[in-house]
């Protein structure tokens, strides 16, 4: 049973993968070798436009897409000094928490001053599973097995969630991957007028690839516009899918008038926060890869301290 179990999460795990690379190779390939090198209207300069505008959009989202999965979104466990190891297991490998133990064990100074949400019992957001102290939003992923700083969701396109390391190059991919498929379906679309209505091709040189990528682009655009508006949406707000659905406990009593978004530090520095400072960097993600190792710097920005 272990082994069907482990042959199914490796195949959850890498199949969306394997699936949209090779919908995106696929793409890439057809626009270019049944459509721009086929049909005479593309020889010379605009067919090197075309092409070299289709490598660009193609590039910048095969990348940001790999980039979401190997930078992954970062986990308390990666920080020391949010691990408790004062915890025993069972001959099963379950925990044994000892009460008296768990009240006196203290979560780090920086942790105390700038966490704000709790448990539904008042203390500290603790991590039985991981042994660790859970930062602001952060929260147990089930399918990932481990802690997720600032976790946004688990993503099945990706098999891996987002969260604080990764958000910027997921909404990269997003915005990244809308253009690349409006592209290809604007010229998809426009290839199909001219064999069908106004009839300047011969039927030879048609490729049922192009009514492919036609319709799945127009499917896809839909579906990824609305979902990027959304998440988009929630970026600006600061407030992550999860939050969206569930109820959050904060150390200090508010009233319903003024509790509000504790998070939300105005649309500019809350795009800031997840994106960076500099635009190059925020909408095409080229550049050297922010790298995060201190547990006092996770747990301010986590918290909205910037």
């Amino acid at each position: 049973m272990s082994m069907l179990l482990r042959s199914f999460n490796l195949f959850t795990t890498y199949f969306p993968r394997v699936f949209l690379t090779i919908l995106l190779l696929w793409s890439y390939w057809a626009l270019i070798f049944k459509v721009i090198l086929i049909l005479p209207i593309f020889f010379g300069i605009k067919g090197i436009i075309l092409i070299l505008i289709l490598t660009y959009l193609f590039l910048i989202s095969i990348i940001s897409y790999f980039k979401v999965i190997l930078i992954g979104p970062g986990s308390p466990i990666d920080f020391p000094i949010l691990i408790v190891n004062n915890y025993n297991e069972d001959e099963n490998g379950n925990l044994i928490i000892n009460e008296d133990l768990r009240l006196n064990i203290k979560p780090p100074e920086r942790f105390i001053l700038n966490s704000i949400m709790i448990k539904r019992d008042g203390r500290f957001r603790f991590c039985s599973k991981c042994k660790c102290w859970k930062p602001d939003r952060s929260h147990h992923c089930s399918t990932c097995g481990t802690c997720i700083l600032k976790m946004d969701h688990h993503c099945p396109w990706f098999s891996k969630c987002i969260g604080f390391k990764n958000h910027r190059y997921f909404i990269q991919f997003l915005i990244n991957i809308e253009i690349y498929l409006i592209f290809i379906t604007i010229l998809s679309g426009w290839v199909l007028n001219q064999f069908f209505i106004k009839n300047r091709y011969p039927l030879k040189k048609f490729s049922f690839h192009i009514l492919f990528i036609f319709c799945l682009g127009i499917v896809f655009t839909i579906c990824v516009t609305i979902f990027s508006s959304f998440t988009i949406y929630q970026l600006l707000k600061n407030k992550t899918t999860i939050e969206n659905y569930e109820f959050q406990r904060y150390r200090r009593r508010h009233t319903n008038n003024n509790i509000g978004n504790v998070f939300d530090l105005g649309i500019r520095y809350n795009w800031k926060m997840v994106m960076g400072d500099r635009w190059w960097h925020q909408l095409v993600g080229f550049g050297v890869v922010e790298v995060v190792d201190d547990a006092d710097d996770v747990v301010d920005r986590c918290t909205g301290h910037i």
